[in-house]
């Protein structure tokens, strides 16, 4: 028995849907490194907000990457969220 090929229509369906998930996927990919690109810069508006907030709590030292303080009263509420000072490098927070 002869093999047959698929029809024209669904071959051409099949490679526009591979097509359509290929460059979904990496536009993810672009978005994604965007993303860690202005987090790790300091761009991102949800990370300013949040250092902006953890940076008004009074503190004498803080995490260098979101602004949690490490110590005095602010170390206190921070480990009761389950922040604290990351055991291999002391200017930065668990988080």
């Amino acid at each position: 028995m002869a093999r047959q090929s698929l029809p024209a229509y669904l071959k051409n369906a099949f490679l526009s849907a591979t097509y359509v998930f290929t460059q979904s996927r990496l536009m993810k990919e672009e978005h994604t490194e965007e993303r860690w690109r202005a987090i790790l810069t300091g761009e991102d508006p949800r990370m300013r907000r949040g250092r902006m907030f953890l940076g008004s709590i009074p503190a004498s030292r803080r995490c260098r990457n979101c602004q949690a303080p490490l110590s005095g009263l602010g170390a206190v509420l921070m480990r009761m969220v389950g922040r604290s000072v990351y055991g291999k490098n002391p200017r930065y927070c668990t988080f």
